[in-house]
């Protein structure tokens, strides 16, 4: 086998809440004081209704590469679609906002947003340039919605994504046809719990670029959303004398990654395999295993290099899974590439690759850095421990295509290298791993099988031993 990829009811403008689950039918004592106490607590629970919206907009470099359309959860058509089964919502905590709908409508003037929500929530709508987007952030959502992905937009609306963006915070991500304002933002009372509006209109980029420096453009009624601390670097101490092995799964939240057959999603894929292989060198008992994110949560590029760097990372692990465009490449690129840093591509191929992956803070809904940045060089001591970091990267390359090839797990050409955003830090040793070709029918349906993610978390793990060994030693050697 090859290591291919694969209620209460509110009446619109009326805070109240009716209680009447018995109706005429009988029922015992006992039915009657749990179901008295149970509205006791939601009507303590539930926050009162109303809305907090704020609208900005934010000029980004135009130069910025959009994210393929594969990436993108759309909109079918314009009608709603459908709300989750009983079973499903009984998953989630009572504390929890769902959003249970989404639908687009349009007319000639404009295009309508609407996010169904169990209880009216605090939102935050603004623009974002390079490409053009709307972006819809509030607290901690469940998204109990469909995961169709379609390719045909509405209106203004060409695609939306949506997930988890930081602890307690959720984003939504509406890709445009071109430069729109938000008009309005709404949530208002619905018999669901409360409805989202988010209205557009389009705009041309001369208006657009005029009100992005006015990040404070409040609409009638309109109240700011409180303004939440960005969440601060976990500072957990290295454990005594053990390896520390960052992991870091691609993408996540509202950036979805590379899309495959049957609505595979490159970030599930990869976090499953990550999950694998932390399981795995934890059983070792020599290894201090990280990972830049363990749950479905989005995770810019740049902090995820910051993690590392606060955990003291002696080796850091990037997984990913690739994808083409052309159908019928698609059916013959498959296997795994590993690759290493370098401001200068190896190929075409993993040019367009970096490119792509340098581009996940703009699928996240996040301001783009330029690309433009690279390691900087302080003095000769700076320069030799790149050059020692850059050779420690490509021995543990090597590691893991040895371990790769006895099992046909590799694509053609399989040593790459590129100006992975992520992979620049001086004083670790870094690779990216593209699993596979989640594009490739066959590739698709092997990597969502526990036995090849055990494989893969199995081969890298072997890889990982050898080079922790072989530090050790050079360590050991240096006068």
């Amino acid at each position: 086998m090859y290591w291919g990829v694969s209620r209460f009811a509110a009446a619109p403008g009326v805070c109240q809440r009716t209680f009447a689950p018995f109706g005429k039918q009988r029922v015992n004592g006992l039915a009657v004081v749990v179901a008295v106490l149970l509205a006791v607590v939601l009507d303590y629970t539930s926050p009162a209704c109303g809305q907090s919206v704020i609208a900005k907009s934010v000029s980004v470099p135009a130069a910025m590469a959009p994210i393929e359309s594969s990436a993108v959860a759309k909109s079918s058509t314009g009608l709603e679609q459908p709300s989750p089964t009983a079973d499903d919502i009984a998953t989630e905590t009572e504390s929890a906002v769902l959003a249970t709908a989404i639908s687009v409508n349009s007319d000639s003037r404009g295009t309508t947003f609407k996010i169904t929500l169990s209880r009216p929530v605090s939102v935050q709508a603004f623009t974002l340039a390079g490409p053009y987007r709307v972006i819809i952030d509030m607290p901690d959502v469940a998204f109990r919605l469909p995961e169709e992905l379609g390719s045909v937009g509405q209106g203004l609306v060409t695609g939306y994504r949506h997930g988890l963006f930081a602890v307690g915070r959720s984003r939504v991500v509406i890709d445009t046809t071109g430069p729109v304002r938000v008009v309005s933002a709404t949530v208002v009372p619905s018999p669901a719990g409360a409805m989202l509006h988010v209205r557009m209109e389009p705009t041309t980029a001369m208006a657009f670029a005029a009100t992005a420096s006015d990040s404070r453009q409040v609409a009638p009624g309109w109240r700011p959303a409180a303004a939440t601390a960005p969440p601060q670097l976990p500072s957990a101490p290295q454990s005594a004398g053990k390896f520390v092995v960052m992991i870091d799964p691609g993408h996540g939240g509202a950036d979805a990654g590379a899309v495959g057959p049957n609505r595979l999603a490159e970030k599930d894929i990869v976090l499953a395999v990550a999950r694998q292989l932390k399981s795995v060198l934890d059983a070792r008992g020599k290894y201090d295993v990280r990972m830049t994110r363990s749950t479905d949560t989005f995770v810019q590029l740049e902090r995820r290099v910051a993690l590392s760097e606060a955990a003291g990372a002696q080796l850091f692990i990037s997984l990913h899974a690739d994808a083409v465009g052309d159908p019928q490449l698609a059916l013959t690129a498959h296997g795994a590439t590993v690759y290493t840093l370098s401001e200068q591509a190896s190929n075409g191929a993993a040019a367009a690759l970096a490119e792509k992956e340098n581009a996940a803070d703009g699928a996240g809904g996040m301001a783009q850095a330029g690309d433009a940045e690279s390691i900087e060089i302080n003095g000769i001591l700076a320069d030799l421990m790149k050059r020692e970091t850059s050779n420690f990267s490509t021995e543990f390359q090597q590691l893991l295509l040895d371990r790769m090839r006895p099992s046909q797990m590799l694509a053609r050409d399989p040593a790459r290298s590129a100006a992975f955003r992520v992979l620049r830090q001086m004083p670790t040793p870094t690779v990216l791993i593209e699993l596979g070709f989640i594009s490739n029918q066959t590739d698709a349906e092997t990597m969502q099988l526990a036995e090849w993610q055990k494989k893969v978390a199995a081969t890298i793990a072997g890889a990982v031993d050898t080079f922790a060994a072989n530090r050790r030693n050079h360590v050991a050697l240096r006068p």
